[in-house]
C-alpha cells in the first residue's frame, strides 16, 4: 500500500514542470483568441470599406463628424490642386522599393484646403534629393476615397514642421494633422483623399484598406492552439511515460 501510494506521488510531473505547462497555455490561448479578435477587426473594416464604395459624397465631411460616418467615403470634389506645396511622406515601401506618399494640397470649390493622396514615388539618386512633384493646378473634378492619414505601429516623435521659408516639397515621416496644419500655416482637414486609381495626375496608387487580410489572422490562431494542443500532449505523456518507468 505504501508503495504503491509512493509510486503514484512520483509519476506525477514536477511541480515546476506543471506550472510552466500551466503558464504556457494560458499564453497560447491567449494568443489565438487575440488573432481570432484581430480577424473579426478585419472582417469589419472590409466591410465598412465595402459599404463605403458605395457611398458618394460631393463635399467633405463635417469636421466634428465621427470618422466612422466617413473613412472610405467615396468623394468626388471639383476644384483646384496647388503644385507649389506639396508633402512627401518618407519611407513608404511597394514592392521592397523605398519610396514617398505624394500628398497635395486641393482648394474645392467654396471649402478649405484638404490632402490630395497622389500615390507612391519611388525614391531615386541621392537621399538629399527630392523629386521633381508637377500637376496642372487647372480646375478639375477628382474622385478618391476618404481616409485618415496614415499612422506608425508605434510613435516615436512629433514631427517639426519647419520654418515658415523652408522649401517645399517638404518630407515628413508620418505628420500629424496638427504638424501639416502649421507647415501650412491655415485650417487644413484632418483626413486625407487617396486619388482613385483611373483618376490622372497621380502614381503608383494600391490603396490596401488592412495589411493582412482575416484569413491571415485565422491562419495565426490556429497555430497557437496547436501549439497549446501539442504543449498538453507533450505534458500528459511526460507523466505518463514517468509513471510506467517508475512502475518497473
Amino acid at each position: 500500500m505504501i508503495d504503491r501510494q509512493y509510486n503514484a506521488r512520483a509519476s506525477r510531473p514536477p511541480s515546476w514542470a506543471t506550472a510552466a505547462t500551466v503558464l504556457g497555455l494560458m499564453a497560447f490561448l491567449a494568443l489565438g483568441y487575440w488573432q481570432l479578435q484581430r480577424a473579426e477587426e478585419k472582417r469589419s473594416i472590409l466591410a465598412d470599406a465595402e459599404r463605403g464604395r458605395e457611398e458618394t459624397l460631393t463635399a467633405l465631411p463635417a469636421a466634428d463628424l465621427p470618422e466612422p460616418l466617413w473613412r472610405y467615403r467615396t468623394v468626388v470634389l471639383t476644384g483646384r490642386y496647388e503644385a507649389g506645396r506639396q508633402i512627401l511622406l518618407d519611407n513608404m515601401t511597394q514592392d521592397g522599393q523605398v519610396g514617398y506618399q505624394v500628398l497635395t494640397p486641393f482648394w474645392p470649390d467654396g471649402g478649405g484646403m484638404v490632402l490630395v493622396n497622389r500615390g507612391w514615388l519611388a525614391a531615386e539618386g541621392p537621399r538629399g534629393e527630392l523629386p521633381v512633384l508637377e500637376i496642372d493646378e487647372t480646375r478639375r473634378e477628382l474622385v478618391g476615397q476618404l481616409n485618415r492619414l496614415p499612422r506608425p505601429g508605434l510613435r516615436l516623435g512629433g514631427n517639426d514642421p519647419g520654418a515658415p521659408g523652408d522649401p517645399w516639397p517638404r518630407r515628413f515621416l508620418y505628420p500629424e494633422h496638427v504638424t501639416l496644419a502649421a507647415a501650412f500655416g491655415e485650417p487644413l482637414a484632418d483626413l486625407q483623399v487617396q486619388l482613385a486609381p483611373d483618376q490622372p495626375g497621380g502614381y503608383s496608387r494600391r490603396w490596401e484598406v488592412v495589411n493582412m487580410p482575416p484569413e491571415r489572422h485565422l491562419g495565426y490562431a490556429v497555430q497557437w492552439f496547436a501549439f497549446a494542443a501539442v504543449l498538453l500532449v507533450i505534458y500528459v505523456w511526460l507523466g505518463f511515460f514517468r509513471g510506467r518507468k517508475l512502475e518497473r
